[in-house]
């Protein structure tokens, strides 16, 4: 029921249930869940200017495999060597 977006009152209506103890103690929180609470607040601070330019992208650098930043730390190093020989 949460997936489906039914609020809280609504579900414990349904299932009988008088608090949200009981869906508090079972309630398993999914990885969709956790990235859609991620990219919400993500968007949310973007939107109010709580995310720089700099940190959007150190979090994109962040979130890169092993192999992918180290490809990236090789570009890095070549642009470098390039722009020296100049």
């Amino acid at each position: 029921m949460r997936k489906a977006a039914i609020d809280s009152k609504t579900q414990r209506a349904i299932m009988g249930h008088k608090t949200g103890s009981v869906d508090d103690r079972y309630t398993v929180i999914d990885d969709e869940a956790f990235e859609d609470a991620i990219d919400k607040m993500n968007a949310y601070q973007k939107r109010d200017g709580m995310i720089s330019e700099l940190k959007e992208l150190a979090a994109r650098v962040e979130s890169l495999s092993d192999a992918e930043f180290q490809r990236f730390v090789a570009l890095r190093r070549k642009a470098a060597q390039g722009g020296a020989q100049r």
